[in-house]
């Protein structure tokens, strides 16, 4: 499987590339880039936490976005860090998930916002796929 991201150079924000074999794996990818820059702290709580999502987008792009917009909220409402997904329906407007996490004290970076400046999702005929995706800190 042929999947990760990156950290790419930013003056002011956070910004990854995400790479991917399909689809979901990418979907996949960008939550454990998130995950990793909001960061575990090692004194919380070990706690597992699960959630059910079902987004609704006018195209892929956006569908991307809110997914990791509802997670981050999530994240700030459950006190928890997001990093691993199970995919039950993907399409260009509709995400049907459950995303899997830990319950944390705190977090290493405070993202306030998941945007669509600079965003790209291309997906080739193969089906691999990359994004680039900025986080306003």
């Amino acid at each position: 499987m042929n999947q990760g991201y990156e950290f790419l150079p930013h003056t002011a924000d956070i910004k990854i590339g995400v790479w991917a074999d399909n689809m979901n794996n990418l979907f996949a990818s960008a939550l454990k880039a998130m995950a990793d820059i909001l960061g575990i702290d090692e004194t919380g709580q070990k706690d597992a936490i699960e959630k059910d999502l079902y987004i609704q987008s006018s195209d892929i792009k956006a569908l991307l976005i809110d997914f990791l917009s509802e997670v981050l909220a999530q994240s700030d409402i459950e006190n928890a860090i997001f990093d691993e997904m199970e995919i039950y329906q993907l399409d260009n407007h509709n995400l049907k998930a459950k995303i899997i996490g830990q319950k944390t004290n705190g977090f290493k970076e405070d993202i306030k916002a998941v945007t669509y400046h600079q965003l790209q999702l291309d997906q080739k005929t193969d089906g691999s796929c990359r994004a680039t995706i900025l986080f306003d800190i």
